[in-house]
């Protein structure tokens, strides 16, 4: 079902997500609630002239994640967004939408209703408000803000459409944006084409002599992965560098287009040798020539950045300052351990605990590396 179907087409959208962190969500569901809204934002246009973006959570009170005028990079929302906390307690659905009204559909909050700009609430809930939402519901519809549920896993429908004129779809573990038609109703209100999914990502890998036995799997598994991901130069961009006494670039972000050659390059990569596995001064050296406009990186035009680190052994440097670099720039850090890693060292350098891999089964199995699904929008 394609929702916003009666909106005015425009260029921009303030849009807020209203999202339900109750007891009755649960840990697992709260989880599909968050790569939901994850998949929505990604397809579109973060900026001030642009999309806005603001987010709620209620249960037992209402809190504010971030207001329509927090950020202004794609990257930041969808970081923010993956690292949501769950809260728990009772469902007041309606206290949600009144705190909405009157912290978020404001000048200062960011919002652009007075200059005729599309104001849309997405409420997502199993629709087992404690309270009432028929109020709440009738003042926003009555200013004219596009008001749309969506139900998570098995939701009480009649509840939703009480609060919205539209049911988009119900969230479960198949869901995405696409299905449930959130993807067209978008590109309906704002008259905007939905951009293909893109993404910078460098592998940081082993090159020193701690390496060696496992190299070899290092290259296939890199190579497999790509096979499984859309290259090119407007989707996503591959770069590789390898760490041991100094680091050393593979190839860069920039250096090719086409899946075939960036395969060639992959599996023409050899072993540099060395003693120390130097993963901090790596770091920073990613930092200084690759995550940048010069080493063909779109970090400036909010393309998510993205690295993955396959380590074999502890660091023989200090990671902090690189650690924190990383982490200033909102880089998406995956870790993938074999052999003798760190795996508090992996846990320290990786975005969240659950980018970080050390099955020994992991490099034989790129499928089994998930988590970069929610960067790109090819199955792994």
């Amino acid at each position: 079902m394609c929702f916003f179907k009666d909106v005015k087409i425009g260029a921009a959208a303030d849009i807020i997500f209203l999202v339900d962190s109750s007891w009755s969500i649960g840990n697992e569901h709260f989880q599909l609630v968050r790569e939901f809204l994850y998949d929505v934002v990604k397809q579109l246009d973060v900026g001030e002239n642009d999309f806005r973006f603001g987010l709620v959570q209620f249960s037992g009170s209402p809190h504010s994640e971030f207001q329509l005028n927090t950020y202004h990079t794609l990257q930041d929302v969808l970081f923010h967004i993956s690292h949501m906390p769950y809260m728990g307690g009772g469902t007041k659905t309606g206290q949600g939408l009144e705190f909405l009204i009157r912290n978020h559909l404001t000048k200062a909050a960011g919002s652009r209703a007075s200059n005729g700009i599309p104001q849309i609430i997405i409420v997502l809930t199993d629709g087992r408000s404690q309270d009432d939402v028929a109020l709440p519901s009738s003042i926003l519809k009555t200013a004219e803000v596009n008001m749309f549920a969506i139900g998570v896993q098995d939701a009480v429908e009649w509840e939703l459409k009480e609060i919205a004129r539209d049911l988009v779809a119900s969230i479960r573990s198949s869901m995405t944006p696409e299905m449930a038609g959130v993807e067209g109703g978008i590109k309906d209100i704002t008259g905007k084409t939905i951009s293909q999914e893109s993404a910078d990502i460098i592998f940081l890998i082993d090159g020193s002599k701690n390496g060696a036995v496992t190299f070899s799997a290092i290259r296939d598994f890199i190579a497999n992965l790509i096979e499984r991901l859309s290259v090119g130069a407007e989707l996503i961009r591959i770069g590789v560098v390898m760490f041991s006494d100094e680091p050393r670039t593979g190839f860069s972000l920039n250096s090719y287009t086409q899946k075939v050659d960036i395969l060639e390059a992959v599996k023409a990569l050899s072993i540099l040798g060395g003693e120390e596995a130097n993963i901090g001064d790596a770091l920073d050296f990613v930092m200084q020539n690759h995550f940048t406009p010069s080493g063909g990186s779109r970090i400036e035009e909010g393309v998510p950045q993205i690295l993955v680190l396959i380590s074999n052994v502890e660091s023989s440097d200090d990671i902090r300052e690189g650690v924190l670099a990383m982490k200033q720039a909102s880089i998406f850090s995956f870790c993938i351990g074999v052999q003798n890693a760190d795996n508090a060292e992996l846990q320290q350098i990786a975005t969240d605990a659950s980018f970080v891999f050390t099955r020994a089964s992991t490099l034989n199995q790129p499928m089994q590396f998930l988590p970069l699904q929610q960067f790109t929008s090819q199955q792994l």
